[in-house]
């Protein structure tokens, strides 16, 4: 079952490629990835948050070609999170207090029922309406593209 996500997001992913070649969108989309560039020094909240924003707008655009309500949703859940001050604060705290730990060791504390991860994610969710278990969710997400960050600068 989880190939078969795989290959229907990645069908999406080239059918979004198509529709943006053929609206002739293609020099706006990679200006608007350029305007992403440098990568954001992610420690500082405040500088995160507007690079969020920025892809976020991106993410949105590239939602709008999409058939599916699923990727729009999501975009719209992040954008909640990004633009309410406690809940982005406490997303942005709580990756920062699991950054160094790997994906198994986040695995098992968001498994762990009355876990400190499980407490953070829940007071999250509660400040924009989503579960837990999504902000979970987002808190990997979060990391594993921290992680591809910090390869390529080095640190």
């Amino acid at each position: 079952m989880g190939r078969f996500r795989i290959l229907q997001s990645l069908g999406g992913i080239a059918d979004i490629i198509r529709r943006i070649f053929a609206s002739g969108d293609v020099i706006a989309i990679v200006l608007k990835l350029t305007g992403l560039l440098p990568l954001p020094d992610y420690k500082d909240s405040i500088e995160l948050r507007l690079w969020l924003k920025k892809g976020l707008a991106l993410l949105d655009e590239l939602a709008d070609q999409t058939e599916t309500e699923v990727d729009d949703k999501m975009v719209d859940a992040l954008e909640s999170v990004i633009n309410n001050d406690a809940a982005y604060n406490g997303l942005h705290a709580l990756i920062m207090s699991l950054i160094d730990k790997s994906e198994s060791e986040i695995e098992v504390l968001g498994a762990t029922d009355g876990s400190e991860l499980q407490a953070r994610a829940k007071a999250v969710g509660k400040e924009v309406g989503i579960d837990p278990f999504t902000i979970i969710s987002i808190v990997m997400m979060a990391i594993k593209a921290l992680a591809w960050i910090r390869e390529r600068r080095g640190n």
